[in-house]
């Protein structure tokens, strides 16, 4: 089966060439077609006030596949959460590309794990003694463990975030895509490397700093 994204690129593609929408051609399976019709017949149905803004199906269309090429939206998983959004927003109109695509996009929040800032603070009550504690969520847990307790310990409060935040992202992800989350999270790699040059390399630039120094005082 074509893939969503290689679809959308194909129909902006034939877009500019002035031939009709890749979704209307021939050559395009029948599976990639029912999938787009049967989002845009889900979302005349849940939005009845669709067409209020003038614009026929086809331009909708096309304005959408490439909004969703433009945000990432490329399965159809991501399209049968932006659905599951859609059907609980409660108005009659269509909404903007750009909401839908949110909707599309899952949080922590969908899959019962909390925020970050609530991981974050759950995370700094609970390292000094994590085997006596309960947990929201085991995902909060694992970025904990992962982040490690020397790092709430001794890093500032900014640092320490950061790094809980990109852990707890990793196990975020893994929940959401049903993956393992009992697997370590790789560390991070380090913002900055030192490396340190050998003695010839640092005689040779110390020689150079003070070359340069010598030739500014004579300026």
């Amino acid at each position: 089966m074509q893939s969503i994204q290689s679809m959308v690129s194909n129909g902006l593609a034939m877009k500019q060439h002035n031939v009709k929408p890749v979704i209307q051609q021939k050559s395009v399976s029948p599976e990639v077609a029912a999938l787009f019709d049967q989002l845009f017949g889900e979302l005349k149905a849940i939005f009845p006030a669709w067409a209020v803004s003038g614009a026929d199906e086809s331009q909708i269309k096309k304005t959408w596949l490439k909004g969703f090429l433009d945000n990432g939206i490329t399965s159809k998983a991501q399209l049968s959460h932006g659905l599951r959004k859609a059907r609980q927003w409660g108005k009659p109109f269509l909404p903007s590309i750009g909401q839908f695509c949110q909707w599309c996009t899952p949080t922590p929040e969908d899959f019962g794990m909390p925020t970050h800032v609530l991981a974050f603070r759950e995370a700094i009550s609970k390292n000094r003694f994590p085997e006596n504690e309960e947990f929201s969520h085991p995902a909060v847990y694992v970025a904990m463990r992962a982040t490690g307790s020397w790092a709430f310990k001794n890093q500032d409060a900014a640092s320490v975030e950061k790094l809980f935040n990109r852990n707890y992202d990793i196990a975020v992800r893994r929940v959401i895509n049903g993956e393992d989350l009992s697997l370590e999270i790789p560390l991070a790699l380090p913002e900055t490397v030192f490396v340190k040059a050998s003695k010839e390399t640092a005689a040779s630039r110390l020689a150079e700093m003070r070359k340069n120094l010598k030739r500014g005082k004579a300026a």
